[in-house]
């Protein structure tokens, strides 16, 4: 679990690769603090704040909403850092050699 500022209602769909997706919204209730109407709350239900993929020889990892918005949650400045020294690390599955 790790506590996010979200901004707005956008998230990543879920894809056919299950790594694709390793941070998202908690499926039963996205809001631990605040205010959402229970139809935004619906919306970010399960999805995604962060997406991992791998594009040619490197990765892209984008996140929904700024990572360290006023270096408030600390959590998220460290998915920055993964994001950064081991963006690298991961592969494909759908493109592994057995």
């Amino acid at each position: 679990m790790l506590a996010v500022t979200k901004l707005g209602t956008d998230g990543f769909a879920t894809s056919d690769n299950p790594f694709a997706l390793p941070v998202r919204y908690a499926q039963d209730d996205p809001l631990p603090a605040g205010y959402a109407s229970e139809e935004n709350r619906e919306m970010l239900e399960g999805a995604g704040a962060l997406h991992a993929e791998r594009r040619g020889q490197g990765s892209v990892i984008p996140f929904v909403d700024n990572p360290v918005f006023r270096a408030y949650h600390k959590g998220k400045q460290r998915l920055v850092t993964n994001a950064i020294f081991f963006g690298d690390d991961f592969r494909n599955p759908s493109l592994r050699l057995d």
